[in-house]
């Protein structure tokens, strides 16, 4: 669970995507057919960015809409593992065969290839 500051919070349980909003857990997507979710970090208020081993979409709570940030087959670092809040509303994200730092609409991956490392 990941809280943003401002009283609400996300994470994925039960596979379902959870909201704390104004004190209550309430179910904001629910695990369908596809990728599961591996986790949730706050993305502004009512948005949560969801990580999957396929890629890392946001999710809108007001729209109920999703949207496709980075898709894991786009870089070099493989399928997605984990997901970390960083310091500055950077996310920070291991993967099969690196991490990588979302930022602003900015995305930066290292490759753990180089050092002959295969699967972090």
């Amino acid at each position: 669970m990941w809280p943003d500051g401002r009283g609400e919070a996300w994470t994925v349980e039960n596979d379902a995507l959870m909201r704390l909003h104004k004190g209550s857990w309430t179910v904001a997507a629910l695990q369908r057919d596809g990728p599961r979710m591996l986790g949730a970090v706050p993305a502004g208020v009512g948005s949560a960015y969801v990580l999957f081993a396929a890629g890392l979409k946001r999710w809108n709570a007001e729209s109920g809409r999703w949207s496709w940030v980075r898709q894991a087959g786009a870089g070099d670092i493989g399928e997605f593992r984990s997901m970390a809040p960083g310091f500055d509303g950077d996310l920070l994200i291991s993967a099969q065969h690196g991490v990588a730092r979302f930022s602003s609409h900015s995305w930066m991956e290292t490759s753990s290839r180089a050092i002959g490392v295969e699967d972090l």
